[in-house]
């Protein structure tokens, strides 16, 4: 994405310049902000790399949301920067604009994102355990594709009708084109930073939720001595529940990876999928006075 990108703001930038279109500066100042966030993530996911991730993937679901959730504050900002031009355009006097010099740059940019669009879908056809941001490129570059193909509709539509009306209905349709871009990009950023916002956030589950762990805990009391902690948390946009019990000393592996089974089993009937993380420890004297069964309901 960073190599194709090169390419494609050179000649937006250059036809921007001798087109006057305000359309193509939207697109630029977009493409401008999505490449710097690839090419910080580029640098950060090739530190991350360097460990063990394939073996242990843990670690890096905070630095895709705050990706997404700066790329969505971007922009707003880019957003800014357009309407600000627009409304200068609208009350001032009227520019050249060369819709044909402009189509070729849309033209360019929609060839670019088919490619990808093409490229990350076969990524994740091949990787069914996909990131959450290999996943928000996906559907962010699959929206910028199918507006790309309507701005290429409109600028079409636009020249040949200047041909007809002359520069004034082609600054009137680069205005509009500009203004629905606009729209698309603020819808797309605050959908964005809602959702990462709240994915970077570290969030206790519900009452209800915690009365349903108590429950299920309750339903196996005689699998285990005691609770000694009930840990819980919405991160990432995922629920997260860790549970510290106390077995007897002879408590072997085998048992305790049947039981925690058995749990995850029950508490995903009520949370649906969870990272669930069951901690035991040894229990002491006051414990052991309660007696122990296995899973399975044998002795």
């Amino acid at each position: 994405m960073l190599v194709t990108s090169l390419p494609s703001l050179a000649l937006s930038i250059y036809i921007s310049v001798i087109s006057g279109s305000l359309a193509v500066v939207a697109i630029i100042l977009d493409t401008a902000v999505a490449q710097t966030i690839n090419l910080v993530n580029y640098f950060v996911l090739r530190t991350v790399t360097r460990g063990n991730v394939f073996k242990y993937p843990y670690g890096t679901g905070k630095l895709e949301d705050f990706a997404g959730f700066a790329y969505g504050w971007s922009i707003l900002f880019v957003c800014g920067i357009i309407i600000y031009e627009g409304i200068y355009r609208f009350v001032g006097p009227s520019p050249q604009i060369s819709l044909g010099l402009a189509l070729v740059a849309v033209i360019f940019s929609l060839a670019r994102i088919t490619f990808i669009v093409g490229w990350l879908r076969r990524i994740l056809s091949r990787n069914p355990g996909r990131s959450p941001l290999l996943h928000i490129y996906y559907i962010n570059c699959s929206g910028i594709m199918w507006y790309t193909a309507g701005i290429l509709a409109a600028m079409v539509i636009g020249w040949f009708l200047t041909g007809q009306w002359g520069n004034t209905i082609a600054v009137a349709i680069d205005l509009l084109i500009a203004i629905a871009y606009v729209l698309y990009l603020l819808v797309t950023g605050a959908q964005v930073i809602r959702t990462n916002f709240r994915a970077l956030l570290d969030l206790p589950l519900s009452e209800p939720d915690q009365l349903a762990i108590l429950a299920v805990l309750t339903s196996h009391y005689d699998h285990y001595a005691n609770v000694v902690n009930v840990l819980t948390r919405e991160s990432g946009g995922r629920k997260r529940i860790e549970i510290e019990l106390s077995f007897h000393p002879e408590t072997d592996a085998q048992y305790l990876e049947e039981f925690r089974s058995r749990l995850k089993e029950d508490l995903e009937k009520h949370f649906g999928e969870i990272d669930f993380t069951l901690i035991a420890r040894c229990a002491d004297k006051r414990d052991l006075k309660r007696p122990q069964v296995s899973p399975g309901g044998g002795p």
